[in-house]
């Protein structure tokens, strides 16, 4: 993943999303690799309330068979 997720930030309380919060949601992610991204774009957006995504995100996500 690109540095945008973690660094999405909430200027209400000037807060960044962070990596750890990144792997909890991963930790606690049990269906298909891909829509892992989608949940994780999601996630970030509701962190950030109004304030503006000012990084690309970008993320990889694969599935060992």
């Amino acid at each position: 993943f690109s540095d945008g997720f973690p660094d999405a930030e909430q200027a209400r309380t000037e807060t960044r999303f962070g990596k750890p919060r990144l792997i909890e949601l991963l930790a606690g992610f049990d269906t298909q690799a891909g829509d892992f991204s989608q949940l994780a774009a999601r996630a970030v957006d509701e962190f950030r309330e109004e304030s503006e995504q000012f990084d690309d995100m970008c993320m990889l996500c694969v599935r060992r068979l």
